[in-house]
């Protein structure tokens, strides 16, 4: 078996931290600005970008609940004084919203959408890392991103970069670590919504364009450094089918990999180099 040793690192406990949401039509005005705003931003600083409708929380009003908005998540870990600081440019850009923004213990912020992700719900997810966000990407992301049938199926970009960059792509499982972004798409609908098709329709279209304006670097291309292990996550019925493809392994562990694409692979139902006649567990939908 493989197995995984993680560095904890002390955090808060408590942090500046939460989502500012601009309406749907100022989504590519706030990803430009997102580009500058994080092009220097300090390690303490740690950012997605939500596509989608603004959930229903209790901290949410009413008149907001399910409205397609783009909302920038940040948590800044250092001290609260320096973090109103490095935040004003983002909370004081546009018309917001709503802004969540103020200190909070880290706990609380770390599982502030829970509710949005609850077991039992249809999940189907993609994702792909990204280049800098150019303008021609910017506007493939917004035409992407609100074009979901179900209200909670959303988008999120991560910025990378910071510690991550700086460990070299062959020192660990984990490679593309110079990539300035990664992407998930992530279709969402309730056992008792019709929107399987649809959504899984919507979140292949992303990674599976081959358009020169995205510029996708997708994880299961092949890498120079060594090979690439695919997972893809689908959730199912109560079922949950989960493989993966954020592991690279160069040849040197090559019989690493190979234990471990068997283990997936036989929980998978996908077949491992050599063998023959791999009883799927869980069924893989047409297109996977």
């Amino acid at each position: 078996m493989t197995s995984f040793e993680f560095a904890l690192h002390p955090v808060g406990p408590t942090v500046l931290a939460g989502p500012v949401f601009w309406a749907a039509d100022d989504t590519a005005a706030a990803l430009r600005f997102y580009r500058d705003f994080v092009q220097d931003a300090p390690d303490e600083l740690g950012t997605v970008v939500r596509l989608g409708t603004i959930p229903p929380l209790s901290v949410v009003p009413e008149e907001l609940h399910w409205r397609p908005a783009v909302a920038i998540n940040a948590c800044y870990t250092g001290p609260v004084e320096e973090g109103e600081s490095v935040l004003r440019p983002l909370r004081e850009h546009g018309t917001p919203l709503l802004d969540l923004v103020s200190p909070k213990r880290y706990v609380a912020h770390q599982s502030g959408l829970d509710s949005t992700v609850l077991h039992g719900w249809h999940y189907y997810w993609k994702s792909t890392d990204l280049p800098e966000l150019s303008d021609d990407l910017i506007e493939v992301l917004v035409d992407h991103a609100f074009s979901t049938k179900s209200p909670r199926s959303y988008a999120v970009l991560f910025h990378l970069g910071g510690a991550v960059s700086r460990v070299p792509g062959d020192a660990t499982a984990y490679a593309s670590r110079n990539a300035p972004h990664n992407i998930n798409i992530n279709g969402v609908w309730r056992p008792d919504e019709d929107f399987a098709e649809s959504e899984t329709t919507w979140a292949r279209a992303l990674p599976n364009s081959n358009s020169d304006r995205t510029a996708a670097s997708t994880r299961t291309n092949p890498c120079a450094n060594g090979c690439r292990f695919a997972i893809v996550v689908f959730f199912d019925t109560p079922s949950m089918l989960v493989c993966s493809n954020m592991f690279s392994f160069p040849s040197k562990r090559l019989a690493r990999r190979r234990r471990l694409e068997h283990c997936i692979g036989r929980i998978c139902g996908i077949q491992p180099e050599g063998e023959t006649n791999v009883q799927r567990k869980y069924p893989v939908p047409e297109g996977q």
